[in-house]
């Protein structure tokens, strides 16, 4: 498809004399179209891809609340009209975990926008330590999940509600999260909606 997509734009911008304006114009249109959905599926082919192999995570030595914190402030200046909070266990602040910090990024901008996509207007995120995992939530005010969604959430291509979601994002997440050696789970109900991630330390 992009390969033909590629010779239609060729035809077009070597014939000119040989096309109407307006056949011009919608050639461009429906051609501009056709590259926007092949975008989309190499998206997804990769991602699914990505999804059936083991995570490749580079770890190194992080300290999860200086991670959390500068994401905090990202997502600020990115979500209008959502407010953030942070309850971040000040006894992380001498831990360093071993992490892949781009991937953990990717992980909570996928919850993060998953929320905002549910209507939240308030977003907390915080940790907590204990003897042996580092625990970080995020909790929401928007939309509840269906008790019947719960279950499959995190599987592929499960989307409700979303136009252009490609329903690959926790998944995505529970991916990064399981190569980390933790695991996420999720509780929603009466208006308030937790991501639980638990890492080992």
């Amino acid at each position: 498809m992009g390969g033909f997509a590629t010779r239609i734009e060729k035809l077009v911008a070597s014939n000119k004399e040989a096309f109407g304006k307006v056949l011009e114009e919608k050639i461009k249109k429906y051609n501009k179209i056709i590259s926007e959905e092949v975008e989309t599926m190499e998206y997804i082919v990769s991602k699914v891809i990505d999804l059936s192999r083991p995570a490749v995570l580079s770890l190194e030595k992080c300290s999860v609340n200086n991670l959390l914190i500068k994401e905090i402030e990202k997502y600020r200046l990115s979500y209008s009209g959502v407010s953030f909070y942070s309850n971040l266990d000040w006894r992380l602040a001498g831990v360093a975990l071993m992490i892949d910090k781009h991937s953990l990024q990717i992980c909570m901008s996928d919850i993060v926008s998953n929320a905002r996509d549910a209507g939240a207007t308030v977003i907390s995120i915080g940790t907590k330590l204990t003897k042996a995992q580092c625990i970080i939530t995020v909790t929401n005010d928007g939309k509840d999940i269906d008790p019947g969604d719960l279950e499959d959430i995190f599987e592929m291509f499960m989307t409700k509600g979303k136009p252009g979601g490609t329903g690959l994002g926790l998944p995505t997440a529970k991916h990064i999260v399981n190569g980390h050696g933790g695991e996420i789970k999720v509780n929603s109900k009466d208006g308030r909606t937790t991501f639980e991630i638990t890492l080992p330390r």
